[in-house]
């Protein structure tokens, strides 16, 4: 592995399991053609090339051509090709792929909301896209009681492994915001605390909305831990800068 594929899968190693977790879920829908924007060496690349029905594939577009050429050093996969191009033009035909994942890069465009609008004209109706990036965020990062979790945690086997929490104090409002102005339809963020000693839904469960959360909950808990659980949310801890995964995924509309 190169020294920049090294730093790269280095720098994203704290996030990298969460991203495979929403990838999985968010590409349940049929996908023949899957494009990896900004794909650097092509670190996740194959992760969309496993997504793939049989007979499909996977482009991997980056600006760099340095990061380019490392990905097809790295990659035996012939599913999975390369190809040089700036987000604000994509060298792509209009609605050509099914699924587009976007991770870490979509603040380093020089227009952020120009790239979304080319993703949405490559993507198939009722494609799906996945944006990812982390950011420095203030939050208010909440230890629950081990009741909460335990409930929760049960749930979990029923939903899939998807808890279906709305992160709390606006924190995806923006991301969602730029999605939306962009076009695309069914909009789901998550913010998820970046802290590799939690399990990813409970660093999902410590970013969560309270009183979305307890309309999910309120039957799996008896009174009392359901009034303690009204009891910490009220009290609001203060908030701390941390490092947070926000992940969206959204639908282009049929």
């Amino acid at each position: 592995m190169t020294h920049t594929a090294t730093r790269l899968q280095d720098l994203h190693a704290p996030f990298a399991p969460l991203l495979r977790i929403v990838l999985a879920q968010a590409a349940l829908r049929r996908v023949d053609r899957a494009l990896d924007l900004a794909c650097g060496p092509g670190l996740k690349t194959g992760w969309l090339a496993a997504a793939l029905q049989p007979g499909g594939w996977a482009l991997g577009v980056d600006a760099d051509r340095r990061a380019l050429h490392e990905a097809c050093a790295m990659t035996e996969d012939r599913r999975v090709e390369w190809a040089a191009g700036d987000a604000l033009a994509l060298p792509l035909r209009d609605a050509c792929v099914d699924l587009c994942w976007c991770v870490a890069a979509l603040h380093q465009f020089a227009d952020p909301a120009l790239a979304l609008c080319e993703m949405r004209r490559v993507m198939r109706r009722g494609g799906t896209l996945v944006v990812a990036t982390v950011e420095q965020l203030w939050v208010r990062a909440r230890s629950w009681p081990p009741d909460l979790s335990a409930a929760l945690s049960g749930a979990l086997a029923v939903s899939g492994g998807d808890p279906g929490l709305l992160p709390a104090d606006g924190l995806a409002d923006a991301l969602i915001a730029r999605l939306a102005t962009a076009g695309f339809t069914a909009i789901r963020a998550r913010a998820f605390l970046l802290d590799a000693t939690l399990m990813p839904w409970v660093q999902e469960l410590t970013l969560a909305d309270w009183p979305h959360l307890r309309t999910r909950v309120a039957s799996l808990l008896d009174a009392v831990i359901l009034e303690r659980c009204d009891a910490y949310a009220a009290a609001e801890p203060e908030p701390v800068i941390a490092p947070v995964l926000l992940i969206a995924s959204a639908l282009k509309a049929e």
